[in-house]
């Protein structure tokens, strides 16, 4: 009989939810969403730090998954690499304006030629892979939010209701949460500010504190 991981991880949460009272930030695909939900649970109860952080999405181009611990630092790596390729595209120009003044072999117009076909797509490729980023940082969601929140977004205007993501809780919020509280740091690979990834202000947050009497 196959399991029903959907089911076994609305009850996990609902579970996590009732004895923290807090909105558990565990969004996981497939099989591995409820295996990892009911580990959290498990842990718990044995009184074992659990490490229950947000997954983003695997990248091959580091051979890791990315997640709570270290988002950051692919962030200012994928800005890192943005920058490396523009300003390698810098000099190719200049190369290529100097060289266009002066008689040189096909050789070097060749690797011209070749550098100019690698760098513009990839330069192309990756600022537009740190815009989405920058898109989902100032939205303070993960990649898999997203494609949840377009669910539920649909859902939500079906039932005539408004979507609105919890865990938006202002621009300079957000990119604080994800890239620490001082701006000086926020291009420097540093996780320092980084909490245990079980628990995440919402906007709900404020309006109970709000609707709170004194």
């Amino acid at each position: 009989m196959p399991i029903n991981y959907r089911l076994i991880s609305q009850i996990a949460l609902l579970t996590i939810y009732m004895q923290t009272s807090q909105t558990p930030r565990i969004i996981f695909l497939g099989e591995g969403r409820g295996k990892t939900v009911l580990k959290y649970i498990i842990l718990k109860f044995l009184g074992i730090s659990a490490g229950g952080r947000f997954e983003d999405h695997h990248c091959v181009w580091m051979n890791n998954c990315v997640g709570q611990a270290n988002y950051k630092i692919f962030f200012v790596f994928v800005v890192y690499a943005v920058t490396a390729c523009v300003y390698s595209l810098v000099l190719l120009l200049g190369s290529v304006t100097v060289d266009s003044q002066n008689d040189i072999d096909d050789s070097d117009r060749i690797i011209h030629v070749i550098s100019g076909l690698l760098l513009v797509p990839l330069s192309l490729a990756l600022g537009f892979f740190l815009g989405w980023h920058i898109y989902l940082i100032v939205q303070n969601k993960t990649t898999i939010e997203y494609h949840e929140g377009v669910r539920a977004m649909w859902l939500a205007e079906k039932g005539g209701q408004l979507y609105s993501h919890p865990y938006d809780i202002g621009v300079y919020e957000n990119l604080t949460a994800i890239l620490g509280p001082t701006i000086l740091c926020w291009l420097c690979p540093t996780t320092g500010h980084v909490g245990s990834g079980l628990r995440f202000q919402t906007k709900y947050d404020r309006l109970i504190v709000s609707s709170a009497p004194d």
